[in-house]
């Protein structure tokens, strides 16, 4: 019952930041109390997922291939959403090239074309969990060093966000995007790190999977919004984004639910 309380006020939570989002984009009053208000019902349901997930001695093996949650489908679904990123990155880099590529600054650049390279890796990376999850013939975990791709691909797009000026108090749009691109970073390491144990799934895994679907969630939630009220362009690089972290986040959902499954199955 606790932890079905937990869970409940987490979802309470995500709900109020929404409906807080919803009226500052409507009013156009960003700023004081709303946004303090803000803050801190994202931070009371990342706190709220970290009683629950902490608060469970033992969870199951990170790596059950029986696929009850349907995950070699949401894998292929990540794959198309790291491959679109791909094609959205490749597409801007040429534009920039063709307006003159020097001028703009080696800090946007550089990013830029790490994290295009390593969204077309991401995206072989995910068709091969997706071709684990269909089958017993493939196993991902065989790749070696690809494991880190995801991670690089995070830390790319954190770099792109650390060229951005950035004001607490207003441009929240930006925060949330630090947020949900620091949760998929861990979530990625944490799933990396998984690859190798071979003993039960770590609490603090568990975590980062269950953040990273919070997080995304909310962020997408932000761009839909946003692009209602016309603060923001249909095809813009945030809503673009917001689409491959949707993609990630919904998979480390049901890869955690897959854990949590499996964790069911020892008690």
């Amino acid at each position: 019952m606790a932890k079905r309380g937990y869970s409940f006020f987490a979802l309470l939570t995500f709900f109020v930041a929404v409906a807080l989002r919803l009226f500052m984009i409507i009013s156009g009053h960003i700023g004081g109390t709303s946004t303090v208000l803000y803050y801190l019902s994202v931070a009371a349901g990342i706190i709220l997922l970290a009683k629950d997930t902490f608060g469970t001695k033992t969870f199951g093996c990170a790596f059950e291939y029986k696929n009850g949650f349907h995950l070699n489908l949401l894998a292929l679904l990540c794959s198309a959403g790291f491959f679109t990123d791909f094609v959205y990155t490749a597409v801007r880099l040429f534009m920039m090239a063709d307006d003159g590529i020097k001028k703009y600054n080696l800090a946007v650049v550089v990013p830029m074309i790490c994290g295009g390279v390593c969204a077309l890796l991401c995206s072989f990376y995910f068709i091969m969990i997706y071709l684990s999850f269909s089958s017993a013939t493939y196993d991902f975990k065989k790749l070696k060093i690809i494991h880190i791709v995801p991670i690089l691909w995070s830390v790319s797009k954190i770099l792109g966000v650390l060229t951005l000026p950035v004001q607490l108090g207003s441009d929240l749009a930006v925060i949330l995007k630090y947020i949900v691109l620091i949760s998929v970073l861990c979530a990625f390491y944490c799933f990396a790190t998984e690859v190798s144990n071979e003993k039960e799934a770590m609490p603090l895994s568990v975590f980062t999977f269950r953040c990273s679907f919070y997080t995304a969630i909310l962020f997408f939630f932000d761009q839909i919004m946003l692009l209602m009220a016309k603060q923001a362009e249909l095809g813009s690089e945030d809503g673009m984004l917001s689409i491959t972290l949707l993609g990630i986040g919904v998979f480390l959902y049901f890869f955690e639910k897959n854990i949590i499954a499996h964790s069911n199955d020892l008690i």
